[in-house]
């Protein structure tokens, strides 16, 4: 049986995130994966990704780097053409920067492999077009083997709701930006492997990546400084394994892994 092999990596926070990501994937080296996908937008001090951390993410065998709502934090990078090949934007922002993909085709053993990356509407600031029209035009245009969709959005239910709305049409949807693993991962009635959030990779002790000193005292309206916190790091994706014939999932899994010992 040919395996197409997947591992999906979640928002990728700051040094501890990047350097947290590069040590798994020299301890999950003996395993073969076909496509590695990780989010990235915070992958920069917590926000965004420069170009010098984008090359290293892409050395070290991150095949493509999808983003979220944090891209107006790095306009000085967005003509950079070696980002605007190997990380994804969400399709449905409004408007769309000029040279990036919102989605993106690639051939692997003459299959297409697909991916998208899309922001979701509900708490999110960024100006957005419908995430269910969008991705209904990109579905009836694509002629994919494989279509991987993150989801980059704030609310269960908008994630959820894709999810079912295009089961059977994608291999898989996973949802980002929360930084928080689910317990959900499932394959729904149709066939669609379906996540609400992979979760992060990135300092465990923290409020989402930050320094929880700080996030604390917005909470209380008082003036806080959010900073990347430097614990030791915390690694979650999701692996996923297709039948190469079939082209159906026949397992899948869930990665939390923390390593209290040291910083990575």
């Amino acid at each position: 049986m040919k395996i197409f092999s997947v591992l999906w990596i979640g928002d990728v926070f700051g040094s501890v995130g990047r350097k947290t990501l590069i040590k798994h994937l020299q301890l999950l080296k003996m395993e073969k994966f076909d496509l590695i996908i990780a989010n990235v937008e915070n992958a920069t001090h917590g926000s965004a990704i420069n170009e010098k951390h984008s090359r290293h993410l892409k050395n070290e065998g991150v095949h493509i780097m999808t983003h979220g709502n944090h891209l107006p934090d790095f306009q000085s990078e967005l003509n950079q053409e070696f980002l605007k090949e190997n990380t994804l934007i969400p399709a449905n922002l409004d408007p769309f920067p000029t040279g990036w993909m919102g989605t993106k085709t690639f051939l692997h053993e003459n299959l297409k492999i697909q991916v998208t990356n899309l922001l979701g509407q509900t708490f999110i600031r960024n100006q957005t077009t419908n995430p269910f029209q969008k991705l209904l035009e990109i579905v009836q245009k694509s002629d994919a083997d494989f279509h991987f969709v993150d989801f980059h959005a704030e609310t269960t239910a908008e994630k959820i709701a894709l999810g079912w709305a295009f089961d059977g049409q994608l291999t898989a949807l996973a949802g980002t930006h929360t930084h928080v693993q689910t317990s959900d991962a499932r394959i729904l009635p149709k066939g669609t492997f379906f996540i609400t959030d992979i979760g992060m990779t990135g300092p465990h002790l923290s409020i989402i990546g930050a320094e929880p000193d700080g996030i604390i005292a917005k909470n209380f309206n008082q003036k806080g400084y959010i900073r990347p916190s430097q614990s030791f790091g915390q690694f979650s994706a999701v692996k996923i394994k297709i039948d190469l014939n079939s082209k159906k999932i026949i397992d899948f899994d869930t990665i939390f892994l923390i390593n209290k010992n040291s910083k990575p």
